[in-house]
């Protein structure tokens, strides 16, 4: 399986289906799933002051419940969180649309489009790398199990990660 990683708070509002576009500097043959792997890095102070300034990235991190840097902190870093569909790369030029993200790309930038975006439960100590990347075979076999597991639930996104870890320590506690 493919990978990408992406810091974030981006990952995230990507595998949420927050946002259907990428901006990067490079393109890549490859179109079909990726898993979109968290990378290491912190979230960035500017991520919060970007969202304060936009107002479309601000209603975007208050559905998700981020307010302030302590929430963007609890994300799961080092981790896989979910998989996309990369249907096509184009040139900003080429869209018939104007994109929805905080800064403009560049003419010479190539435009992810994305779809069918799957947050699964993070499989964490993943160590991302630049550009695409291939995961290896037992971390691409447990995200793939996870991806259908919420297939099969009917759901795109699991419940919040409070929803998430209350449910789950009721079923340590074999609560009825």
């Amino acid at each position: 399986m493919r990978a990408l990683s992406i810091q974030q708070p981006w990952a995230q509002l990507m595998v949420r289906g927050a946002t259907q576009h990428e901006v990067r500097t490079w393109t890549t043959d490859y179109r079909g799933r990726l898993a979109i792997h968290a990378s290491a890095k912190a979230p960035a102070y500017q991520a919060l002051a970007d969202a304060q300034r936009d107002l479309l990235m601000r209603q975007r991190f208050e559905r998700q419940g981020w307010r302030d840097r302590d929430a963007l902190l609890a994300l799961p870093r080092s981790a896989v969180i979910g998989t996309v569909e990369l249907r096509r790369i184009v040139r900003p030029a080429h869209l018939d649309f104007k994109l929805d993200v905080v800064i403009e790309p560049d003419e010479t930038d190539y435009v992810w489009e994305l779809a069918d975006a799957i947050e699964i439960e993070p499989v964490t100590g993943v160590h991302g790398k630049l550009k695409l990347w291939t995961l290896d075979a037992e971390a691409a076999q447990v995200v793939t199990d996870a991806e259908a597991r919420v297939r099969a639930s009917g759901h795109r996104h699991p419940q919040p990660p409070e929803s998430i870890d209350f449910a789950r320590a009721l079923r340590r506690l074999d609560v009825h």
